[in-house]
């Protein structure tokens, strides 16, 4: 949370937010934006203003080892991992 968005007597805290499709990282966002935690980045919000160049910011990364880079990178982060039944994963 940069200082120009972090409210009053709010103690610094960078939250990390991670998860797949359909497990409910919008809702998420919305959440964390309601509490005007900020700044916030989410993959949709990425795309719908550069979607042609999804596909290279995509490859880019390794995707099975990306939650220890971004731990390694912010040891001191609040981690939060969104996850979804296998049994259900349609009925989002």
């Amino acid at each position: 949370m940069s200082p120009s968005t972090q409210r009053p007597n709010q103690p610094s805290i960078r939250v990390i937010y991670l998860g797949l499709s359909r497990t409910g990282t919008v809702s998420l966002m919305e959440a964390l934006e309601l509490l005007e935690y900020g700044p916030y980045y989410h993959t949709i919000k990425w795309v719908q203003s550069q979607p042609n160049d999804f596909h290279k910011w995509i490859e880019q990364y390794e995707t099975a080892n990306f939650p220890e880079a971004l731990y390694r990178v912010c040891p001191d982060a609040k981690f939060i991992l969104t996850t979804r039944d296998p049994e259900n994963g349609n009925e989002a």
